[in-house]
């Protein structure tokens, strides 16, 4: 027999959690959720969170937190009720690093998850890596915020974005109906809901590496989006200026422009 449809399920979640795809968890999620989060009291993170919303933020705030955070999935066990994952994760604040092999225990009804268990170990551990100073260098501190950028755009969390872009923040678009350069928050705002609307909400980004110094950071990524039922992938780079923590400009460019160009024609 195959593996359950549970575990399945749980599978496609680590893969979301991975690519930062809120779309496919609220799917996998119910809208009730309960999420039991690891740790003792004097962990930022510990304590349970009710509804999407709360655990969303809570997965968020994970990130933001640190220099890099990943989890690998490496088994799941489930029935027609729960679901147990066993997974590896790897941590980092500044110069202090965690990692541990860890659980997540699920109820599962009608296809969705309704509480979730997350347990470690060692809690002592896991206390103590989220007591470290958090000692960052102002380029570890661009890409984290960086990252954060490329989240809050996929969840649509325009107030998240807010925080992280200048008032005066310059934006060059190219290669879309929409070219030109949007000077502003309310500005660059605009523009993407209009990429947003022109392709059903489907256009996704996904982040393959960052690089960054004191003043640019430069993102890898893949864009992928959905326009009168033609589906277009395209390798782009973003230059970021960043001044005080906050991005000021932004440059795009696609590794095909003709093909860019060719599916917004269509």
């Amino acid at each position: 027999m195959g593996e359950h449809q549970n575990a399945d399920l749980i599978r496609r979640g680590y893969q979301a959690f991975a690519a930062g795809d809120v779309t496919t968890l609220s799917e996998l999620f119910a809208k009730d959720i309960l999420w039991h989060e690891a740790g003792s009291a004097s962990t930022p993170l510990a304590g349970d969170y009710k509804g999407q919303e709360a655990v969303f933020s809570m997965f968020a705030d994970l990130v933001q937190r640190t220099s890099e955070f990943s989890v690998t999935l490496e088994e799941v066990i489930a029935d027609d009720r729960q679901a147990v994952a066993i997974h590896n994760t790897y941590a980092r604040r500044g110069s202090t690093t965690y990692r541990s092999r860890e659980a997540i225990v699920f109820h599962i009804l009608e296809g969705k998850v309704t509480d979730a268990w997350h347990t470690v170990p060692d809690v002592g551990a896991y206390d103590m890596f989220w007591a470290a100073t958090n000692d960052m260098s102002v380029v570890e501190e661009n890409i984290a915020r960086c990252r954060r950028g490329y989240d809050a755009f996929a969840a649509g969390d325009f107030d998240a974005l807010r925080e992280l872009l200048s008032d005066d923040v310059v934006w060059h678009a190219k290669g879309t109906p929409f070219d030109g350069d949007y000077v502003g928050q309310d500005e660059v705002f605009g523009f993407f809901g209009r990429l947003y609307e022109a392709t059903d909400g489907t256009m996704r980004i996904d982040v393959h590496d960052i690089l960054a110094n004191e003043d640019h950071v430069t993102a890898l990524c893949t864009t992928t989006a959905t326009r009168n039922g033609i589906t277009s992938s395209q390798q782009m780079v973003q230059v970021f200026h960043v001044r005080d923590g906050l991005t000021t400009e932004c440059f795009s460019a696609t590794t095909d422009p003709e093909k860019t160009l060719a599916f917004w024609r269509d």
